[in-house]
């Protein structure tokens, strides 16, 4: 869960970082692409959990 959280956070601050004279362009882009990328990555844990989940909860076929 903290990887969710910090990875996209520390993207943003690492292309910030990257940036010496930041237009608005970049400004935007970071504005947008972080929370997008949390978005993303919150699905996608939010559906590991769920298939791991539901494997777990079927007895084994041997």
């Amino acid at each position: 869960m903290f990887g969710t959280v910090s990875r996209p956070t520390a993207a943003a601050i690492a292309a910030g970082a990257a940036f010496t004279h930041l237009d608005p362009s970049a400004i935007a882009g970071i504005i947008v692409g972080a929370p997008t990328a949390l978005a993303f990555s919150a699905a996608r844990t939010a559906a590991r959990a769920a298939t791991t989940s539901m494997s777990r909860s079927r007895p084994p076929l041997w």
